[in-house]
C-alpha cells in the first residue's frame, strides 16, 4: 500500500498518493475523489483508502531486474492491458484482482524475470497458496498465469509455456446447499411485499442466475404469448480500483440465451410489480429516474437494484428471519441439479411423445444416464443440428414445456423402463420436498409438486 493522504482543491477532495520510482524519486499522483468538500470528509478518507489499495505503480516508474531482463510480475501487468481489449470487462476486473493479490506480490517479492520463470516457481507457488485458499481459487490463480505465458510463447518472450508442465490442484467437490419446500415457503413469506421479493422469486422459480435476474427488461416480457426471454444481464465488477455495473446484451454461455413459458404464477406477480412502477412513476414525479424505466428490478425512486445489494438484503432477510443460510446463487441449483438430471427422465417421455422421430434417441440418453455417464439425458435433445425434429428450444426450456404438458392435462402412454422409473420413483418424493420449482399447480393452487404430476398421469 503507497502512502496518501486528502488534499482540498476548488471545494473538492483529492487523493494525493505518493510512491517511488525505479530512480528512487519520490512521485505524486492526484486522484479526484468527486466529493465536494462540505459533509463528505468520512467518505472522502474512505476513498483514500480504497485508492491507496488499488494504486499500482505505473510500468515505466517500476524497477527491473538486475540482469536486465523484464519481471514477471510487470510482464503480468503489461499483459493484463492486452487482455482488457479482448475479454469481458468483467473477466478483465476478474483477472485484475487476482493479480493483484495474491499473484504480482509473490513474484515481485521473489525478483522472479519472465526469462526466469520455471515450473517449480509456479509450483511453489501453488503450494503455498494452497494452504490458505480453497483448491479452487488456486485453479483460478494458474488459469490467468496460464493464460498470460500462452500470450508470451506466441509473441517469442519465452520458448515453452512453463505452466503446462505444473499438476494443478485437484478441483475440490461442492455440495449444492438449497432449501426444502417448507424453508422455501418461509423464506416467500419472510420477503413478501419487500424490495427483494421479485428478484428472488424469479431465481427460485426459473433458476435464474443473479445478472438475469437483474437484467430482465419490460420488453423481455410477452404477456400475449406467455414467455419471458433472457437475453440481457446486469454484473458488478471491479474494474482498475473502482465498483462498476456493467449491462449488456449478453449471457454468460450461449445456451443461456434462452426464451422461458410465463407461468401464471410469475405473470400475474409481474402483472402487479408493473402497475405498482407506473403508481410509482405518477407519485414521485420528476424525482422518479427514467434512466432504467426498462428494468424491472429497480426501487420506488426508479433506479436499478444493484446485484451486490441484492445479495446482501438476501443474506439479511435469511438472518433476520432465522432461516438457514444460503447464497443467492443457491436458487438456482435446484433447478439446474435436478431438473436436468434426474426429473428429465420423466420428461423424456413426455418429448417423445410430442415427436415421436426421437423416441429412439431418447431411449438411448437414458441409457447413457443409467451406465453412469455424465452426459446430462436432456442434452441430445438439444442438439438442433442432430435433431432437426425438436423445437429450437434450450434445455430449460424443454422442462417448462414438458411440466407445462403435464399441468395441462397431457398423460403419457409410453412407459420408460423399469431401471429408469426406479431411478424417477426414489427421486420424485425428495424432488417434491426440496420443491425444485416453483409452479403454479392447477390442481392444488399451490408450487409444483410431483404427487400433482403423478395423480394426473
Amino acid at each position: 500500500m503507497v502512502a496518501g493522504h486528502l488534499q482540498e482543491k476548488k471545494g473538492y477532495y483529492y487523493a494525493v498518493l505518493s510512491y517511488k520510482d525505479a530512480d528512487k524519486r519520490r512521485r505524486t499522483k492526484w486522484i479526484a475523489s468527486g466529493l465536494p468538500v462540505k459533509g463528505n470528509k468520512k467518505k472522502a478518507e474512505g476513498f483514500l483508502q480504497e485508492q491507496r489499495r488499488s494504486f499500482e505503480i505505473p510500468l515505466a516508474d517500476q524497477p527491473i531486474a538486475k540482469d536486465g531482463q523484464e519481471l514477471f510480475a510487470d510482464y503480468l501487468q503489461r499483459w493484463l492491458q492486452v487482455a482488457k481489449t479482448t475479454v469481458a470487462p468483467t473477466t478483465y476486473g476478474s483477472y485484475g484482482g487476482l493479480l493483484r493479490n495474491p499473484i504480482d506480490p509473490w513474484f515481485r517479492k521473489k525478483r522472479i524475470t519472465l526469462q526466469g520463470l520455471t515450473a517449480s516457481d509456479l509450483q511453489a507457488f501453488y503450494m503455498e497458496q494452497g494452504r490458505r485458499v480453497k483448491p479452487n481459487t488456486v485453479i483460478h490463480y494458474h488459469a490467468v498465469i496460464h493464460r498470460a505465458l500462452k500470450y508470451a510463447v506466441k509473441m517469442d518472450l519465452i520458448s515453452v509455456n512453463p505452466a503446462d508442465k505444473v499438476d494443478r490442484p485437484r478441483k475440490n467437490g461442492y455440495q449444492a446447499n438449497f432449501y426444502s419446500e417448507s424453508e422455501i415457503a418461509a423464506l416467500f413469506a419472510a420477503i413478501s411485499d419487500t424490495l427483494i421479493e421479485v428478484p428472488v422469486k424469479l431465481a427460485a422459480f426459473y433458476g435464474l442466475r443473479r445478472s438475469e435476474v437483474m437484467g430482465l427488461r419490460w420488453d423481455a416480457v410477452d404477456f400475449v404469448h406467455n414467455t419471458i426471454c433472457i437475453r440481457h444481464t446486469v454484473t458488478g465488477c471491479t474494474i482498475d480500483g473502482q465498483y462498476q455495473i456493467i449491462a449488456a446484451d449478453t449471457t454468460k454461455t450461449r445456451s443461456s440465451r434462452r426464451t422461458l413459458p410465463l407461468v401464471p404464477t410469475v405473470r400475474e406477480m409481474l402483472l402487479r410489480l408493473k402497475e405498482q412502477q407506473e403508481q410509482n412513476r405518477k407519485i414521485c414525479g420528476q424525482s422518479y429516474s427514467r434512466e432504467f424505466a426498462d428494468y424491472i428490478c429497480v426501487n420506488k425512486l426508479g433506479e436499478r437494484i444493484r446485484p451486490a445489494y441484492l445479495s446482501s438484503c438476501f443474506s439479511k432477510a435469511l438472518e433476520q428471519n432465522h432461516l438457514r443460510h444460503i447464497r443467492f446463487h443457491d436458487l438456482r441449483h435446484p433447478y439446474v441439479k435436478h431438473t436436468t438430471k434426474i426429473f428429465s427422465l420423466r420428461l423424456m417421455d413426455f418429448q417423445a411423445q410430442a415427436y415421436p422421430d426421437a423416441r429412439r434417441k431418447t431411449r438411448g440418453a437414458c441409457q447413457l444416464h443409467r451406465g453412469g455417464q455424465s452426459q446430462s439425458p436432456v442434452r441430445p435433445l438439444c442438439n438442433r443440428k442432430r435433431f432437426s425434429c425438436l423445437p429450437p428450444q434450450s434445455k430449460m426450456s424443454w422442462i417448462l414445456y414438458a411440466i407445462s404438458m403435464r399441468l395441462s392435462g397431457y398423460t403419457s402412454t409410453r412407459s420408460i423402463s423399469s431401471s429408469a422409473s426406479s431411478v424417477v420413483s426414489v427421486s420424485a418424493s425428495k424432488i417434491a420436498l426440496d420443491a425444485s420449482l416453483r409452479l403454479s399447480c392447477r390442481a392444488c393452487s399451490s408450487c409444483f409438486c410431483f404427487a400433482c404430476a403423478n395423480t394426473a398421469a
